[in-house]
């Protein structure tokens, strides 16, 4: 069954480009260079274009996915339905939903753990955790326009806070650190690849929200042109890491963007580290709606669930999750189980799907 989606509930196109960044731009760009660098030393730069080149192929796969029912309504969660039956469709969409909760849970947890570290290292946090849930509920609650706005407001705060003052350890940085170039094989550029992928899990909210951005042919550039703006952020705070850090450094840094923000220093403010943590809250605040918005709407359309309600049951799984994952080596593991199901699910699921619409399309106009 499909129902034109309200006009009232839509976003410009453009506006997809804030959706796209805020989700794809999350708590791993504190520490991504450290994981980065582990297989291919500072040739690791090579391995976040190969990264990005894999997530436009896929966006463009999920255009064609979208488009070719020809419904505006289209979502991914009414093809399964349509190509593998109530039951089984069911199955995948139940399935997704959980996907996007575990995205969120694993940003919330390891934006967390950040404050903890850096900020309150002695403070319980479960009233920060109450208060931060409490957030997420009023603005997914808000509706797909609230979400769109928030994502518009992080967006605008990476580019006033977090790349000036990235810019601003020029004058201690090393350019030697990254010779000798090009002496690593290409089984260690791919390697790094896969490591860097998952830093750009989140552009599939697409998915979803599809039927909620006006003029659908026409915001697929600016997807695109999103991922563009996520590799120069992805590229310059790895560049100035790389020749900041030595590669020794490096590797037995956690947070190697935090601890090189943090010899940034201005009158009557010591520790801007702070100040960024706090600004960043913004950021991951939007990136755990889109993840949430994206999963309650899923239920809704699968299982007719009430949103509210199935968000409420998201956060106080949340809770749950965060006393199980109570410690840094715990959230490594999560983080690495939720970058492997998103190489599964993007890169092997998104053209699956691909495949069976061409079929599906094509037995049709016999």
């Amino acid at each position: 069954m499909h129902h034109q989606i309200n006009k009232k509930f839509t976003v410009s196109p453009y506006l997809l480009s804030f959706i796209i960044y805020s989700s794809v731009i999350d708590a791993g760009m504190m520490y991504f260079q450290r994981d980065l660098v582990q297989d291919a030393g500072y040739d690791a730069w090579l391995s976040i274009l190969i990264a990005a080149a894999a997530v436009h192929l896929i966006i463009w796969m999920i255009y064609k996915i979208l488009s070719s029912s020809n419904q505006a309504d289209t979502t991914i969660v009414s093809i399964n339905r349509r190509y593998f039956g109530k039951i089984v469709g069911t199955c995948f969409n139940l399935a997704i939903a959980l996907y996007f909760s575990f995205g969120a849970f694993c940003t919330f947890r390891t934006y967390l753990e950040v404050v903890q570290v850096w900020i309150f290292p002695y403070m319980q946090m479960m009233p920060l955790t109450l208060v931060a849930l409490v957030l997420i509920y009023y603005t997914v609650s808000g509706g797909f326009r609230t979400v769109t706005g928030l994502s518009f407001w992080a967006t605008c705060s990476i580019f006033l806070f977090i790349a000036p003052l990235t810019l601003m350890v020029i004058p201690y940085l090393h350019p030697q650190n990254m010779l000798p170039a090009f002496n690593h094989s290409t089984v260690q550029i791919l390697k790094s690849t896969e490591t860097m992928f998952p830093h750009f899990l989140g552009f599939e909210v697409l998915l979803v929200m599809y039927p909620f951005i006006e003029q659908q042919a026409k915001s697929q550039k600016w997807a695109h042109f999103s991922i563009v703006i996520a590799i120069g952020m992805y590229m310059l705070v790895a560049l100035v890491a790389f020749m900041y850090y030595s590669e020794g450094q490096i590797i037995h840094t956690i947070w190697p963007t935090l601890n090189m923000i943090s010899i940034v220093e201005f009158p009557l403010m010591q520790r801007v580290e702070y100040i960024i943590i706090s600004i960043w809250f913004v950021k991951m605040l939007a990136n755990i709606s889109l993840g949430l918005w994206s999963a309650t709407h899923s239920l809704k359309l699968s299982i007719r669930a009430n949103p509210h309600l199935s968000l409420i049951i998201i956060l106080v799984l949340f809770i749950a999750g965060q006393l199980i994952v109570k410690d840094h080596e715990r959230l490594q593991i999560t983080n690495s189980f939720y970058g492997l199901t998103g190489i599964y699910f993007t890169a092997v699921f998104i053209p699956v799907m691909l495949i069976v619409t061409r079929f599906k399309k094509g037995k049709g106009s016999r």
